[in-house]
């Protein structure tokens, strides 16, 4: 949650300070030191963790309903009138956000809650599908890559006499780091590659539910649990089933809907990408900002008194310097999730420790990658080391590898589009609920449960 409302926040304030203090370090306003740099650093965690207690003093707080959260698990009246007002809950929300694990289609509640989401006949609704491990992913390389920022700043500020070879040594150590960073990765591939034939073969007769796993008493107390099954049961028979109805119909027409209607709405939102660009740029690149601080007041300051010396062409290879850092660590997200799934498809079924295969996986993978990511970094430095520093050769090998990486990530993840299917289905949920399309009832009001709570 820090990363879906915090992140975009973050990253700007960031932006800000860092442009913000490499003016005023620029106009002599500021020293030049570690201070003020270390400070920059230090914008990011700090907006991230507590934007929203910032956001606060300005502006009206973001209300969420957090399920987990926000309905009783301890008082049985009180969940009893929270389970009651779900559906208007969720009516009354303008995005569903789902935290998605291996376990979530199998849960009785989470799957009725996103379906409960999807029916509503009157309006499109925007949901957002984030696996739980992608914000371990995300987090790991945001700490990898502020680290290695971080410690370059540090050491070129104590050394600053080294070479461009030396510089880029200090980088190799971060590359052991990878095979745990991996191991995380291909196991969310794993997972993600299993969510089409979950959707599938979803059946919501077979979904668990907490009551019934424990014989529906309290654990603690002994008390009878009223079975949630049947609570959802009856609501699914009020909205899809008929008067007719023999048996289960009313369960089929639900898993129907499932199939073919939530079941695109999903995988479109989950999309190819698994890290969307927005939230690489957010978490990842961010840890480029701070370098600013530093970049600004050079260019301020130009080259110097050099006889022949082309200054534009001097700041351009500044820029395009700090900026291959962005395109460097853009290329290790990208190709690191490619290199997952990789890992996935060639994976043995049955046999070995999964464990044990994930691990040796994550090794193996990291070699080619780390490699390549050494020829990309060179490929650049190479030429900036041997030529003159106002010498724009260095444009084309970063022209060209931000075409490849242009190439590599235009398979992103879209928005998600309303299939055709999702029209269909809406006509087929109003039949069902014995609702016209000029009807101007809600399924709330239907089933007796008020517009909002």
């Amino acid at each position: 949650m820090l990363i879906i409302y915090n992140s975009r926040a973050a990253f700007v304030c960031s932006f800000c300070f860092s442009v913000l203090v490499g003016f005023l370090r620029a106009v002599k306003v500021l020293p030049d030191g570690l201070g003020t740099e270390l400070v920059a650093y230090a914008v990011f965690p700090l907006v991230l963790c507590f934007w929203q207690r910032l956001r606060s003093l300005f502006t009206k707080p973001i209300t969420v309903f957090f399920d987990m959260l926000c309905v009783n698990q301890h008082d049985e009246e009180l969940k009893r009138k929270a389970i009651s007002g779900l559906v208007s809950f969720l009516d009354s929300s303008k995005k569903l956000t789902i935290f998605w694990s291996k376990r979530y289609f199998s849960r009785l509640w989470c799957t009725y809650e996103i379906s409960t989401f999807l029916r509503d006949p009157q309006m499109r609704r925007t949901i957002l599908v984030m696996p739980v491990k992608l914000s371990v992913i995300l987090v790991v390389f945001s700490i990898f890559e502020h680290m290695i920022s971080f410690a370059h700043f540090l050491i070129t500020e104590i050394y600053p006499d080294l070479s461009h070879l030396q510089e880029l040594a200090l980088f190799l150590p971060f590359l052991a780091l990878n095979p745990l960073l991996y191991f995380i990765g291909i196991g969310m591939m794993s997972d993600l590659q299993k969510l089409p034939r979950q959707l599938q073969e979803f059946r919501v007769q077979d979904a668990e539910c907490a009551c019934c796993s424990k014989n529906h008493r309290h654990p603690e107390t002994g008390e009878t649990l009223a079975c949630d099954r049947e609570i959802i049961f009856r609501m699914l028979k009020r909205w899809f089933g008929k008067e007719d109805d023999l048996g289960d119909e009313h369960l089929e027409t639900f898993n129907s809907l499932v199939h073919e209607v939530l079941a695109p709405r999903v995988l479109q939102s989950m999309g190819s990408d698994v890290l969307p660009f927005s939230y690489c740029v957010y978490m990842i690149l961010v840890s480029k900002i701070p370098e600013l601080c530093h970049l600004i007041p050079v260019l301020a300051a130009g080259p110097g008194a050099h006889e022949n010396f082309n200054t534009f062409h001097w700041a351009l290879r500044k820029i395009f310097t700090w900026a291959m850092g962005c395109v460097t660590s853009l290329f290790w997200v990208r190709m690191s999730m490619r290199g997952w799934l990789l890992s996935v498809w060639c994976m043995p079924e049955t046999g070995l420790d999964r464990a044990v295969v994930q691990s040796v996986s994550a090794f193996l993978i990291s070699i080619p990658i780390g490699t390549w990511l050494c020829m990309l970094v060179l490929s650049y430095h190479g030429i900036l080391i041997y030529t003159a520093e106002d010498n724009l050769t260095v444009a084309a090998p970063f022209v060209f590898w931000v075409m490849i990486l242009t190439i590599f990530w235009n398979r992103q993840g879209k928005e998600p589009t309303v299939p055709k299917s999702f029209q269909e289905a809406r006509e087929f949920v109003r039949s069902a609920s014995n609702l016209s399309v000029s009807d101007e009832k809600s399924v709330s009001e239907i089933i007796g449960v008020p517009e909002r709570v």
